[in-house]
């Protein structure tokens, strides 16, 4: 009887831990889920890292809380993040969408040190820096953007994005897909204040492992 107890409530802690990763990957902080559900950065950083079993009163109501919250932004996360969406007016890209990236950006590159389990946010930066580039660029070939977002995915797996260079990745990406799919895409590193040297590097890197 005890052990289907605490069966049940590692399961529970499991669902907790997964819900506030997911809401990591949203954009929230530790001190932003800290305020919501009532319990220190510290104690929600050892229930996300499955350090702490949390008591099951404690579990049952942040489960719930964290429900409502994933459920409130996921749609809108899901729209910055799925590269599927580019069918639209360019100008509407860059005008409506690019600004609310590049501020997601900025506060992924802010709250690096806060994050559990950052690595994914590394591929998480390198997505947004992509849909970016891509809405600059005028970009709306869904071919296209999906087979640079699987390139960007498979980098990551590969172990190739690292914070700072997870936008020469972005734009190296769609450089390699447009190759690979015979899409003629005008990219220039300088326009966006990178390191040509750099970016050719990454380039070269990624070119071995998807062109070949």
């Amino acid at each position: 009887m005890r052990l289907r107890i605490l069966e049940k409530r590692i399961l529970k802690a499991k669902k907790l831990q997964e819900l506030l990763l997911e809401c990591i990957y949203q954009g929230f902080s530790l001190r932003d889920l800290s305020k919501i559900l009532g319990f220190s950065p510290v104690t929600l950083s050892k229930w996300a890292k499955g350090e702490w079993l949390p008591k099951e009163g404690h579990m049952v109501e942040a489960i719930e809380k964290l429900k409502a919250l994933v459920r409130a932004n996921s749609s809108e996360y899901s729209s910055i993040q799925d590269l599927s969406i580019s069918n639209v007016d360019p100008s509407f890209v860059f005008n409506a969408e690019i600004p609310k990236l590049k501020r997601l950006s900025k506060n992924t590159i802010r709250k690096l040190r806060s994050i559990v389990y950052g690595d994914v946010r590394k591929l998480n930066l390198s997505l947004s820096y992509l849909t970016f580039y891509a809405g600059t660029l005028n970009i709306t070939n869904k071919v296209l953007l999906h087979e640079a977002g699987n390139i960007v995915k498979k980098a990551f797996n590969l172990g190739l994005i690292k914070y700072s260079n997870a936008a020469y990745v972005a734009l190296a990406a769609l450089k390699t897909a447009s190759l690979k799919l015979r899409i003629n895409v005008d990219i220039k590193p300088e326009r966006y204040d990178l390191d040509p040297s750099k970016y050719r590097q990454v380039f070269s890197k990624l070119a071995t492992y998807f062109l070949a």
